[in-house]
């Protein structure tokens, strides 16, 4: 049998070809070994508690416990400090000193 030289259209062809098929048989053994296995919605696996209170199980507020939460984020100390402010002063007055400060401070840099 003589070999045939194949020019580059024709190998680019069949590995095209070659290409698909195996494409092809992958996706078909993927979708048969997932297809197999049973669905964890229905069954035995169904959480019987959602069916037993009704609208109740489903309505429940979720718990929030915001400390933990809070503890859990490990957030760190902060960059800043609040300071209340003095029995004879409200806050709009400290504020407004507050601001005018941090305005005087700009303004001499």
């Amino acid at each position: 049998m003589k070999w045939k030289k194949l020019v580059p259209n024709e190998i680019g062809r069949r590995r095209r070809v070659y290409l698909r098929t195996y494409q092809f048989a992958a996706g078909t053994l993927i979708v048969a070994a997932t297809g197999l296995n049973p669905a964890a919605g229905c069954g035995p696996d169904f959480p019987n508690w959602l069916l037993a209170n009704g609208d109740q199980a489903v309505l429940i507020a979720p718990e929030g416990n915001f400390a933990a939460e809070l503890a859990s984020m490990s957030l760190g100390r902060a960059r800043v400090r609040a300071i209340p402010p003095d029995s004879n002063q409200d806050y709009a007055k400290q504020s407004t000193e507050s601001e005018l400060a941090d305005l005087r401070k700009a303004d001499v840099a």
